[in-house]
């Protein structure tokens, strides 16, 4: 955990779902500069494999001066919510109305699972345009997603690898929603974690403790494209089979956290 205090802030867009900021910090690869950590956690609506197969994509501009195209769906949202998580940032961050607020005293942590992951890639943007109509030297952004689909063409992927300082992108064994919207692409490198084994996911384990057998960390892999697609031996090699394949393993566990549970 990070010497300093960190903050976490949970936008709910479907709500009614406990959220372990415990995990946040285990899972999130902190920064080691001396800035206190602000982590925005977004939790997003979640769709059956039946509907992610057969929901429509309409795609659309998602701000003016960005010529890449998102899905719509997340463009709606993302704007949506950012009036809501400006505030919980301003009141996070040092400073009030009346004292102009210094958005570089903190690293800022942008994460969510699923859909969540999306929106949280959406606001990270959202944010970065806001500090740099303020003015203000864009401070170290991080994108952490779980499970995340697809959500922009391959200008806008270029556009947000360009400004974001570091974005990773966590599957998990044969999850099903990374695959979807079929016709785009993903943005970042993928960390892909192998099916665990013997995992009580009811408890978190700490690395070198595993002497008791009920937990062992799982094999952890960095997958790089392939001419431009997503790698055929990661999350991907399992795309397009069974209808049953895949839904479980949305959930995770994710180094021994069920994500729906867990978050």
């Amino acid at each position: 955990m990070h010497a300093n205090k960190a903050y976490q802030l949970v936008v709910d867009i479907a709500p009614g779902v406990y959220a372990n900021t415990e995990l946040l910090n285990k899972a999130l690869p902190l920064s080691t500069s001396n800035k206190p950590p602000i982590i925005i956690y977004i939790r997003g609506k979640e769709f059956t494999k039946e509907q992610w197969q057969k929901r429509p994509v309409r795609m659309r501009k998602f701000l003016n001066f960005l010529d890449g195209l998102v899905d719509e769906y997340y463009a709606i949202t993302a704007n949506a919510i950012e009036k809501e998580i400006q505030i919980l940032i301003d009141n996070a961050v040092p400073g009030s109305i009346d004292q102009k607020r210094n958005y570089g005293c903190c690293d800022y942590y942008f994460t969510g699972h699923g859909t969540g992951g999306a929106l949280s890639i959406l606001s990270a943007i959202l944010f970065n345009r806001r500090l740099a109509r303020l003015g203000q030297i864009p401070p170290t952004i991080i994108i952490t997603t779980f499970g995340q689909p697809k959500i922009g063409d391959e200008i806008f992927n270029e556009w947000v690898k360009a400004r974001i300082s570091e974005l990773n992108r966590v599957t998990y064994f044969d999850d099903f929603v990374p695959e979807f919207p079929k016709t785009l692409k993903h943005i970042s490198n993928e960390i892909w974690i192998a099916e665990e084994q013997n995992c009580d996911c009811q408890q978190q384990k700490e690395e070198g403790n595993e002497a008791d057998g009920q937990y062992r960390w799982p094999e952890v892999y960095e997958c790089f494209p392939v001419l431009m697609a997503d790698n055929p031996y990661c999350n991907a090699q399992y795309w397009s089979q069974d209808p049953q394949i895949g839904v479980k393993s949305h959930e995770g566990p994710y180094f021994g956290y069920y994500m729906r549970t867990s978050l």
